[in-house]
């Protein structure tokens, strides 16, 4: 089971600026931007959660799913992905031990992982738990979980797109 694929049509003016995005955000180079992977994956998806979330604002939350802080440094789009990932196992009908199976096959670290101090690269794989799965799937962790990666100094730039609307 993966994840949810769309394909998207891009007018030139929207294109220009993913491109600029992109360069921006994953110091990419204006011939190397790509049409699709996992850098595009997460720049739209960040985009979309600060869409989403203004637009709760405005309108209220009722009946909708909870707001996501989007990630601004490479350990909280990690979290990110992994939320991602175990939302769509769960949504797709996974029990809870299922989608640790899952994410422990696939070698995604634990939230408690991405809280520790080294580096990305320099994980261990942990075998995940049910209590592990839920963890992440409850917004509210996550949320607070996001806030402390995001306020984490970086070793390189981290990602950032400021928000249109006040």
């Amino acid at each position: 089971m993966n994840s949810l694929s769309i394909m998207a049509k891009l007018g030139s003016d929207t294109h220009s600026k993913l491109a600029i995005l992109l360069q921006q955000n994953h110091l990419l180079s204006s011939d190397k931007i790509p049409k699709s992977g996992a850098i595009i994956d997460a720049t739209i998806s960040y985009c979309i959660e600060l869409a989403y979330n203004a637009l709760m604002e405005r309108v209220g939350t009722d009946g909708m799913p909870n707001c996501i802080l989007p990630p601004e440094t490479k350990k909280a789009e990690r979290l990110y992905a992994i939320y991602q990932r175990a939302r769509t196992l769960k949504d797709g009908g996974m029990k809870l031990t299922g989608v640790a199976a899952c994410m422990t096959q696939e070698r995604y670290p634990t939230a408690d992982d991405l809280y520790a101090s080294s580096a990305i690269k320099h994980m261990k794989v942990t075998r995940w738990t049910a209590n592990d799965v839920k963890y992440v799937l409850n917004t509210d962790e996550l949320n607070s979980l996001m806030r402390v990666l995001n306020g984490r100094r970086q070793r390189k730039p981290s990602r950032k797109c400021e928000s249109t609307t006040s």
